[in-house]
């Protein structure tokens, strides 16, 4: 189906009450400058402006990768538990920096990263141990430690910011790998560019930025 064909059909490019209501808060927001009077408003109000700069992005995916395909509609309960567990992993753990989270912060990327490796490639159960998966976390829980303590903090930041989403996004396509490669290509776009923008605005404003994000979508999911 060509992108043409995909708007005119509709697709999946149904935009939500809920979804114009954020985006119209989330405009008010920030030409009004509301959040600045103090830091639980100023989370609150990022996670509202990051939720609708993902929305468009996501809209944009799925123009350019067309896919009738919808996401999995956890119940929002679950959502919400999933939501807090992935932003305390990613916009928590792996943001932090000093020598105390160490340790922490290695399970986290040795979780995130053998989770990415099965959203590429298929583990036998019966694998022999150790698993790839299980290789290639390590690894990479060793080389992004290496990075964040080596490279000044101008090219550490940036750098992980982007590996980080790319794992996460990776991680994402793992419910859905029996999807159109339509399907998988959108997912990975849209999760890129969700987790680089929770990064973010976790690093600028606060974790509860993020957490304010990621709820919004399962919210938005759950509707």
């Amino acid at each position: 189906m060509t992108i043409s064909n995909h708007i005119l059909s509709g697709g999946n490019m149904t935009i939500k009450p809920f979804d114009v209501a954020a985006i119209a808060l989330a405009g008010a927001s920030y030409y009004c400058g509301w959040g600045s009077g103090g830091k639980i408003s100023e989370n609150l109000f990022r996670g509202v402006q990051c939720f609708a700069l993902s929305t468009g992005v996501d809209r944009l995916a799925q123009l350019i990768f067309p896919t009738t395909d919808k996401p999995a509609e956890a119940p929002l309960i679950g959502g919400m538990v999933h939501a807090a567990a992935e932003e305390i992993g990613y916009a928590g753990l792996l943001q932090t920096e000093n020598y105390l989270w160490m340790f922490p912060r290695f399970a986290a990327s040795l979780i995130t990263g053998m989770t990415a490796v099965r959203g590429v490639v298929e583990i036998p159960k019966d694998a022999p141990a150790p698993t790839l998966d299980l290789k290639i976390g390590f690894l990479w829980a060793i080389v992004r430690e290496t990075l964040l303590q080596t490279l000044p903090k101008s090219y550490s930041t940036p750098l992980l910011i982007a590996v980080d989403s790319s794992v996460f996004a990776f991680s994402e396509i793992v419910p859905f790998k029996s999807a159109t490669l339509e399907a998988r290509r959108y997912k990975v776009l849209s999760a890129f560019y969700f987790r680089a923008i929770a990064n973010v605005a976790a690093q600028k404003t606060g974790l509860g930025a993020s957490l304010t994000q990621h709820i919004l979508l399962n919210i938005s999911r759950a509707l």
